[in-house]
């Protein structure tokens, strides 16, 4: 399993990259940065590298998330915005900076001009797990890391990923209900199971 962490600290003047990581399911954090002070500083304050999820802090300039590469496949669905990037780190810090991307499309070799293509998309492969596609080509889908990535929905329920609090909601089909929709209800309204 390959995770791509990105870290990204914004101030008033500045709009800086302080750190980014690739792992091979390792849980060693590599960071540089060009003020360590505030960068540690922000490390001990919102991340647990054990326990890390998606935060997006505007007001404090921080914006963190850890994600999943899928190779050979990629989500059908409109992009927020696409650019030409150096490596999937960039992308990874595009997507990070932009408060609605929750995934990318990323090209797995550079182009001519030594580029990977880059598309940041606005929603994920749970909310739309039916546009979730393999791929012929190289390209490399790349999600936020999610509670949902265990499927636990049952019959057909859809995985809500609340990020910021990494936890899910499944969306029940109707006739369904229950934590993980596994159960039969004679309700055939139900939407939302807790």
């Amino acid at each position: 399993m390959q995770i791509l962490f990105s870290l990204r600290m914004v101030n008033s003047t500045h709009n800086m990259v302080y750190g980014a990581f690739s792992s091979t399911a390792t849980e060693e954090l590599l960071l540089y940065t060009y003020d360590s002070n505030i960068c540690n500083r922000c490390l001990k304050r919102y991340v647990n590298i054990r326990e890390f999820f998606s935060k997006r802090v505007a007001d404090r300039g921080l914006a963190y998330t850890k994600f999943k590469a899928h190779k050979f496949s990629y989500l059908n669905v409109s992009g927020i915005g696409s650019s030409y990037v150096p490596d999937g780190v960039e992308c990874g810090l595009a997507c990070v900076s932009i408060p609605l991307c929750l995934s990318l499309n990323l090209a797995a070799f550079h182009d001519i001009i030594g580029k990977l293509p880059c598309e940041v998309l606005p929603s994920d492969m749970y909310n739309n797990s039916d546009k979730f596609v393999a791929s012929t080509v190289a390209i490399t889908f790349v999600s936020q890391q999610s509670p949902c990535i265990s499927w636990p929905c049952q019959n057909t329920g859809a995985c809500a990923t609340q990020y910021e609090e990494n936890i899910y909601v499944c969306l029940c089909e109707k006739g369904y209900k229950g934590k993980h929709t596994h159960r039969r209800t004679q309700n055939k309204n139900t939407l939302i199971c807790y």
